[in-house]
């Protein structure tokens, strides 16, 4: 006769570790490597976001001003290419801080703005670009005007490389416009 334990079923004298199984509905009590992972991937993605936030935002507002005027200037001359027969030009308006599209036949009157349906006029620290209050125009080098237009394959009217430079603060950002290509380069923000 075999002997058991009381109240088991078990043989005395057997193996005690019993194995059992995990019941399919145990609760886990830790977290997998890829859950931890993927919190710490949110955390690292909403700190990059809100550090900005706290630091001077001054150099990021200027690099913001050249991507926009480069934008601008990229719609100049592919415009001036739409509409050969009235080429469009940038005009800047140092003394106001802003620049404006026009018709070469009428550069004092801005063209519509295709989205929003009104002139396009830009103002830096009002309307699209109410975000980049304090960027100035410092400088520019346009042959000696204040217009830069495009002919109908896209060239600019330089001579040589026409330069806009913006500034806020003690910093600054050279825009160069090759003479042959109208591409735009932005250069690197100087302190």
């Amino acid at each position: 006769m075999e002997a058991y334990h009381f109240g088991t079923s078990r043989r005395i004298g057997t193996d005690h570790r019993v194995r059992r199984r995990r019941p399919a509905t145990m609760v886990r009590c830790a977290f997998s490597m890829v859950e931890i992972m993927i919190v710490v991937l949110i955390l690292a993605i909403a700190a990059s976001m809100v550090v900005p936030m706290f630091g001077d935002n001054d150099i990021a507002r200027l690099r913001a001003a050249g991507r926009l005027l480069a934008a601008d200037l990229d719609y100049v001359q592919i415009e001036s290419i739409t509409h050969s027969d009235d080429p469009r030009v940038l005009v800047l308006d140092q003394t106001n801080n802003r620049y404006h599209i026009a018709a070469q036949s009428d550069p004092n009157t801005p063209i519509t703005h295709p989205i929003d349906q009104s002139p396009y006029l830009v103002e830096f620290g009002s309307g699209r670009a109410q975000q980049m209050a304090g960027v100035t125009i410092s400088a520019f080098d346009l042959d000696g005007d204040d217009e830069l237009s495009f002919g109908a394959y896209g060239q600019p009217d330089q001579s040589d490389p026409a330069t806009i430079t913006l500034g806020i603060g003690d910093s600054t950002l050279v825009l160069t416009i090759d003479q042959v290509t109208g591409a735009t380069a932005i250069g690197n923000v100087q302190p």
